[in-house]
This record gives structure tokens, sequence and C-alpha cells, in this order.
């Protein structure tokens, strides 16, 4: 648990552009930075926030409770992988970077805030209460703390299996 913490803090920001070319050449960068990360292995929980910014000054804070026990799958794919299963138009991220998706079984704890020139807009629904993700600048750094995050869930479920 606590290589998975240390892989997360360690991870420092992660910045890229998205442009949509069909959408009059929209192009905005985004920056994400992970703060206050805890791998408690007591609890098998990992806790993070991550801050994402954009040029076009939006920030999204979204802070994320996993408990391991509740994972049933985690996964790493490219950025524009992920971005074209959520948009129909054409688009391109410099550099490629790398998401982990992690889905649970039940609802897990997050909480999400979005200002607009440091104002609060609203609390966004997130995507889905199942899925978490992080992303990272490389695909090495992304597999090692999905990895991390199977060995743990899997021993999170096998200490509560057991009497």
């Amino acid at each position: 648990m606590s290589s998975i913490g240390n892989a997360l803090n360690s991870r420092g920001a992660v910045s890229w552009t998205e442009t949509f070319p069909s959408l009059i050449g929209l192009s905005y960068q985004i920056s994400g930075n992970l703060k206050e990360v805890t791998a408690d292995p007591s609890a098998c929980s990992l806790k993070w926030t991550n801050v994402y910014t954009s040029s076009e000054g939006d920030k999204l804070v979204e802070t994320v409770l996993l408990r391991l026990g509740m994972i049933s799958s985690v996964r790493v794919q490219p950025y524009s992988t992920y971005l074209k299963s959520q948009t129909e138009y054409k688009f391109e991220v410099s550099p490629e970077i790398y998401i982990v998706e992690v889905e649970t079984d039940a609802p897990f704890e997050r909480h999400r805030e979005l200002y607009h020139k440091n104002k609060l807009k609203s609390e966004p629904k997130p995507p889905s209460d199942r899925v978490a993700r992080v992303v990272f600048a490389n695909e090495q750094a992304a597999n090692t703390v999905m990895d991390g995050i199977r060995q743990a869930a899997s021993s999170c479920k096998a200490s509560k299996a057991s009497p």
C-alpha cells in the first residue's frame, strides 16, 4: 500500500493539450496535480485529490476515497483511447498521457467542485460513482500503479474473507 501512495505522491504534475479541429480548432491545455494522497493499509483504503486546471480558466477539484476491497477491475489505457469513448468529435492529444481507471462493485465516496476563474460554479455530477481515474505522463508509471492497486485490492479481499 505504501508503494502505491509513494508512486501517486511522486507523480508530479501531468500536462497535455487537447485540440478539437472540427470545433473551429478549439484547443486548450490541461494540467493535473495530485494532492493529499493517503494509502491506509489498516482501512484498506486509498484517498487522493485530483486538481485539474485548464487554460480556459476552469478548475476541477475532485476528492476520491476508494475502499480497495470494492475494486472489481483496474486498467491502463492511452488518454486518447479514453477520450474517443467520451466524445464524437475528432481530437488530438499532445503529448499522449495514460489513464488508470479503477472500477468498483459499489459506489465510492467522491466530492467534486468546478470553478471558473476561481469562482465556484457548481458541483458537477461525477461521470460514474463506480469509476475513479488518475492520469500519468508515462505508461510505465501508470502500469506500476495499476499493478500495485490490483495487488492491494486482492490482499484486502483476502483478509476480509478470512475470519
